[in-house]
């Protein structure tokens, strides 16, 4: 037997919706469906704001990758991020550190970055010698790696950042780091190394691992696209709220 103890009962949502004139709920319609193209196209207009400050940022980039080399072993002025420089010192392997967590091409791996002392000079400067493959993108033993003793190197300016915060953890005997951290470094190494470290980069005389990466490529990311997916939001709300309501309008 049915329930008659329910029957005439509603829910009270619908119940006040159903109350509410059909002209007056076609406005509320339409009201929430251009507030939400509103949104949508302030998003859209959000992400080219976004795609103008990268395409800034990397003409910047551009034209610091371009400009002259700077030999870290004469005296030089403030040295930027990306800037192309040269070295030549000695290192020291055993400060080296392993920055776990890294892929090359789809293969996981490790980072080493070792740290060299100039010729001539107190200062030490961190160099990104390159990857190496590992499995489980931690374990690697930088012995099996080692750098020599003397070296000249051209490569690219990275920044060091300057805070606490490398991430330690020990992976089968050997300490890796998620990044590098300058006052760490000075901690361990000496209050000498640069706030500057140095990235090798890819060169035909240099074999094997470490193997050295070329710098991140400079593009315009995915601003443009999702740029486009808002702005089509904003569209499939208009007209197909537009449809709705003619829809509606026609069937009273």
């Amino acid at each position: 037997m049915r329930d008659r103890s329910r029957e005439g009962s509603s829910d009270p949502i619908l119940s006040t919706l159903k109350d509410i004139p059909m002209s007056l709920r076609n406005i509320l319609f339409a009201v929430v469906t251009v507030a939400a193209a509103a949104v949508c196209a302030r998003l859209g207009v959000w992400q080219l704001d976004r795609l103008a400050q990268r395409r800034a940022a990397n003409a910047t980039l551009r034209a610091v990758r371009s400009a002259p080399p700077v030999d870290l072993n004469q005296p030089h002025g403030s040295v930027r991020e990306g800037n192309a420089v040269s070295l030549t010192g000695h290192y020291l392997p055993q400060e080296t550190v392993v920055l776990r967590g890294r892929s090359y091409e789809g293969s996981p791996g490790v980072v080493l970055a070792t740290p060299l002392a100039l010729a001539g000079s107190d200062s030490i400067v961190m160099v990104i010698r390159g990857f190496v493959p590992s499995p489980d993108a931690a374990t690697a033993d930088p012995a099996a790696y080692p750098p020599g003793d003397s070296a000249t190197i051209a490569g690219m300016a990275i920044a060091i950042p300057d805070s606490d915060g490398t991430d330690q953890v020990v992976v089968r005997g050997i300490e890796t780091w998620r990044r590098l951290a300058l006052p760490e470094l000075r901690r361990r190494i000496a209050n000498s190394v640069a706030g500057v470290g140095v990235q090798r980069l890819p060169d035909s005389s240099l074999r094997g691992f470490p193997l050295p990466l070329a710098p991140a490529e400079l593009n315009d990311g995915p601003h443009l696209s999702y740029a486009i997916q808002w702005f089509s939001f904003a569209t499939i709300a208009l007209v197909g709220g537009a449809i709705w309501l003619r829809r509606g309008t026609k069937n009273t």
